[in-house]
């Protein structure tokens, strides 16, 4: 059976994605509100890297997004070469970043507190630097040409897209499971219950922590050269929403912080949390009662179910397991 599970985790990751790839086929949403849930889920699960499984509360993620979607429209927009290479420059400038910030910050020995300020801290001056440049030489925006190129990853009509993403999201869960069963994610998991024993047992600390950090930033910088390839224009407002990394950290909150499938299940509920909020008072309204919404659920899930919706499927399954070895236990079924 303990064979057995490592095999079904992987075959269950491929089942999941080909049902969310047919979706769009059922007409029962708007492509728009699969590629929210798509683009969360991936940033969910990325993030659920970095704080769930390395215990770092990394608040650059945004960063990192914004960075993947100027890099990918500049590549378009203003050099007029293959966005593959703005992918390819966005992924390496947030690894880069993410590799300095992180290993300075385990190398001088930075608490968790101090470095998720340090992190947000990143955000916000990148975030400045973006509304400069901004406001200095694209006059409000980076506009992408809206045509129609499938080898330049120009597409019009969004689905692709929304293939892209979720086949991003499969790769990262699938990534995520090989690495909780590697060499790779016990040293991780030392690492992030006891820095101190860790070290003393000569696991190189900063570098597995710092390794995590990285790791994490890349997905960030994919989603980011998506959406700026999906939505044809690259705006500060539109990259450094501060409600994509609050939503991007409840999602992994309420999903369950460090499981697999946590992050994944928490974008879906954060994406209906959303939408029904959208419908019932209006866009316009929509922005600071959501952020509400996801403030009472994430309560409500911490108070009552600690482990996020993942640990209520868990109790649930446990109780289950109690009952069908209840009868075995009987004063009847017991032989002397």
């Amino acid at each position: 059976m303990s064979s057995f599970k490592p095999f079904f985790g992987f075959m269950i990751i491929p089942l999941v994605m080909s049902v969310c790839l047919l979706v769009p086929s059922f007409n029962l949403t708007t492509i728009d509100l699969l590629m929210s849930f798509a683009a969360y889920a991936a940033l969910a699960v990325s993030w659920n890297w970095v704080c769930g499984l390395g215990g770092l509360m990394n608040m650059a993620h945004i960063a990192f997004y914004a960075i993947g979607a100027y890099s990918c429209s500049i590549a378009v927009a203003k050099l007029g070469i293959h966005p593959i290479f703005g992918i390819l420059a966005g992924t390496v400038i947030t690894a880069t970043l993410a590799g300095v910030i992180s290993y300075l910050s385990f190398r001088l020995k930075v608490t968790e507190l101090y470095f998720a300020l340090l992190t947000l801290m990143a955000a916000e001056g990148i975030g400045a630097l973006s509304r400069g440049f901004e406001n200095e030489y694209s006059l409000g925006g980076i506009y992408l040409p809206f045509v129609n190129d499938p080898g330049r990853f120009a597409f019009l009509d969004k689905t692709y897209y929304y293939y892209a993403l979720i086949g991003l999201t499969g790769v990262l869960l699938a990534l995520q499971l090989w690495v909780q069963r590697s060499k790779w994610g016990l040293l991780i998991t030392a690492s992030r219950d006891s820095e101190r024993a860790a070290s003393s047992l000569g696991v190189p600390v900063v570098r597995i922590l710092t390794s995590v950090a990285v790791a994490s930033a890349i997905p960030p910088a994919l989603v980011g050269s998506i959406f700026a390839l999906s939505s044809l224009f690259v705006t500060v407002d539109n990259v450094f929403p501060f409600e994509l990394l609050l939503s991007t950290i409840i999602a992994t909150v309420i999903g369950g912080l460090g499981t697999l499938w946590g992050p994944f299940i928490g974008a879906l509920a954060v994406t209906l949390i959303h939408e029904g909020v959208r419908r019932g008072v209006g866009v316009t309204d929509a922005v600071g009662l959501t952020d509400m919404v996801y403030g009472a659920t994430l309560v409500l899930i911490v108070v009552v179910f600690p482990g996020g919706l993942i640990g209520i499927f868990r109790q649930l399954r446990n109780a289950r397991n109690r009952r069908n070895a209840e009868p075995a236990l009987r004063p009847e079924h017991i032989h002397v």
